[in-house]
């Protein structure tokens, strides 16, 4: 497997239909081969990309009873890893991402009208309400001299 700098996040219902391409995902990569009879060779690549990405770790769906416990949990995860692309204290910053991406779960939300949009929509919002206490008590703590 090549390595690189780029974070993966990885969630399949079950990665061993992913990993073995059954099901659907066999309905699919044959509508891509028919589609592609004059490029075979793309379709493997695919099939390759597909099935490397089933044997990364990622989030077992099968553990959580609710799918909103599911997407809270993977919202958290992946705010918790992008703290530190603005730097260690960069609140302002992460608050700004994450209204961006509430944004967009509504816009999915809307246009799907897919639950599992709306989820994610609304725990984006409790860690923006996080996220803003957390730096109100910061700016307060601030202005009364105290260090964090």
């Amino acid at each position: 497997m090549e390595k690189s700098n780029h974070e993966v996040f990885i969630s399949f219902r079950d990665p061993s239909i992913v990993r073995h391409q059954t099901g659907s995902y066999a309905d699919a990569f044959s509508k891509h081969e028919q589609r592609w009879k004059d490029n075979l060779q793309k379709v493997q690549t695919w099939r390759a990309a597909l099935a490397e990405a089933a044997n990364l770790s990622g989030w077992d769906c099968s553990v959580h009873r609710m799918e909103s416990d599911l997407v809270e949990k993977i919202a958290n995860d992946v705010l918790k890893k992008l703290q530190g692309v603005g730097g260690d204290d960069d609140l302002e910053g992460e608050i700004a991402m994450c209204k961006r991406m509430a944004q967009r779960h509504e816009e999915m939300y809307l246009r799907t009208r897919d639950v599992s949009h709306w989820n994610a929509y609304n725990a984006t919002h409790q860690r923006i309400a996080q996220l803003q206490q957390q730096l109100m008590v910061r700016l307060r703590d601030q202005s009364l001299g105290h260090t964090t």
